[in-house]
């Protein structure tokens, strides 16, 4: 067995897949990615339950979406999905990419393999590097995400335990539950690797908190391997590929993700290399998601940037909040900030037609505009989009919202009751959107019974499903839906999440 295959994978929506996204962390880095304006064809390489990909299928329409797994069940859950989806732009096949038939695939422009490349044989490896070689086009995009050294170093005896804890013939469940106990029981007896390593102790704490399947599914595969930086260049150089950065986009700006103290470390490195084997040691990084781009890179300019569309997902009044990042504190609060937030709540567009937004932005030196706008950015409060919309808010009166979408309307009734978010997809943003559940509880209510019936049917449901004893309280329920249709029934209706009647 080269994979667990006797346990799926727990459904997760990976949004640093996203192909605006990729070719976002192109144009940081002075690159020209693939045009993604209409049609362009996206592979994903070990696409689990296809729950990414089923959600850029809805969103970009005119693209085509390939999804490649070795899970006989994967496949069947993410094509259940996308036929109730009524999604005609995707399709999923079951392969081994040690031995996939090239040739039954076209030309791509975007690969991405996502939770793959450390946890397969080499065998598979290679034909990742294979169809990338084969299939990628030139100037196309891939994104690669591994398990890193050196913070993986500590972390590594601790699979060793879990594996000693079990047998071959156990189910990969009961293996990852044995394993996890067997840590538990050593941290708490005092075991020196616990009090020697910080990293193993919190790991633990981590590990007791997970779902058994990703346990299994990232220790106890057969194949496991964290790799330094420089490795991962070198293989992916032998399938015509260059590092040119990073996800998430604010791993892209080494101020943020670095403390002071190391800044003139890097501002003297020689390559971009050499900054990332840096960087790692100085974060102790496990986790890489990379991107890489095939061929000759066409060079990407400032003045790109004018053709790229930007909104937001977020209330207005968390535009400007302060930001945490590990290493730093960013405040959002300089007087350009204000403005271009108030643009954004009014809709999404290019930069101009933000200006037009709000005309004060134009007061404001386009450099200083362009750093808040990427700031924003990089505080996940605004996002590249695929199309420009506007907020219209209509006059009262209007009773029911329904969800354009089928993908949307299927997303709904399938997770509001069993996950703490609901994937949804919207075209404007030609990505998912995870909306929490408050939000999707007045979304299920007003598509079902409309304003006037909804605080007696959430009462009725919440009471049924024995869930938000707070939100029974008196005058909550009330209190809820009037903050959602004051901050965010309008900017959903401009995403296309809505509609209403």
């Amino acid at each position: 067995m080269s994979y667990i295959t006797d346990l799926p994978y727990s459904e997760g929506y990976c949004p640093e897949q996203s192909p605006l996204s990729l070719a976002f962390v192109a144009w940081l880095n002075g690159v020209r990615g693939p045009d993604l304006s209409g049609a362009f064809t996206y592979c994903d390489l070990g696409c689990g339950q296809g729950t990414s990909l089923n959600a850029f299928a809805a969103a970009l329409p005119e693209a085509r979406f390939i999804g490649i797994d070795l899970s006989e069940a994967h496949i069947a859950s993410a094509r259940a999905t996308a036929t109730a989806a009524k999604l005609e732009n995707v399709e999923y096949r079951c392969a081994d990419l040690a031995e996939l038939d090239l040739d039954t695939l076209p030309e791509l422009q975007i690969v991405a393999a996502h939770g793959l490349y450390s946890w397969v044989p080499e065998s598979c490896r290679s034909g990742v590097r294979r169809l990338i070689r084969a299939r990628l086009c030139e100037g196309g995009l891939a994104y690669i995400s591994t398990n890193a050294m050196p913070g993986w170093g500590p972390l590594m005896p601790l699979r060793d335990l879990m594996l000693s804890a079990s047998s071959e013939g156990q189910g990969s469940a009961e293996r990852a539950s044995r394993g996890v106990a067997l840590l538990k029981e050593l941290r708490e007896a005092g075991a020196a690797l616990f009090k020697a390593s910080r990293a193993a102790y919190n790991m633990v704490d981590q590990l007791l908190e997970s779902d058994l399947s990703y346990v299994a599914h990232e220790f106890f595969n057969p194949s496991w391997k964290a790799f330094y930086f420089p490795e991962i260049v070198s293989e992916l150089e032998t399938c015509g590929l260059h590092f040119i950065g990073s996800q998430p986009l604010h791993m892209n700006e080494f101020s943020l993700t670095v403390p002071t103290q190391f800044h003139a470390l890097f501002a003297a490195s020689e390559s971009r290399v050499e900054s990332e084997v840096h960087r790692d040691f100085v974060r102790g990084e496990t986790f890489r998601q990379d991107v890489f781009i095939k061929g000759a890179a066409a060079s990407a300019s400032v003045e790109d940037l004018a053709s790229w569309r930007f909104g937001t997902t977020t209330r207005r009044s968390d535009l400007t909040k302060k930001k945490t990042f590990r290493h730093c504190e960013v405040e959002l609060s300089s007087p350009v900030f204000a403005p271009l937030a108030g643009a954004l709540s009014l809709g999404s567009g290019t930069p101009k037609e933000l200006e037009e937004l709000a005309p004060v932005l134009a007061e404001v030196p386009s450099e200083d505009r362009l750093d808040a706008l990427l700031l924003l950015v990089f505080a996940g409060r605004a996002m590249p989009f695929a199309r420009s919309s506007r907020v219209h808010r209509a006059p009262s009166g209007f009773q029911r919202c329904t969800m354009p979408l089928e993908y949307n309307r299927q997303q709904l009734a399938r997770s509001l009751w069993t996950r703490p978010q609901v994937l949804l997809s919207s075209p404007v943003a030609g990505t998912g959107i995870e909306l929490p559940f408050l939000d999707a509880l007045v979304i299920e209510g007003l598509c079902q019974v409309g304003v006037s019936g909804f605080v007696e049917w959430a009462k009725a449901t919440l009471a049924e499903k024995e869930r938000g004893p707070k939100l029974l309280e008196r005058g909550a329920l009330e209190q809820l839906l009037a903050a959602f249709l004051a901050e965010r029934l309008w900017p959903l209706v401009a995403l296309e999440l809505l509609s209403v009647s």
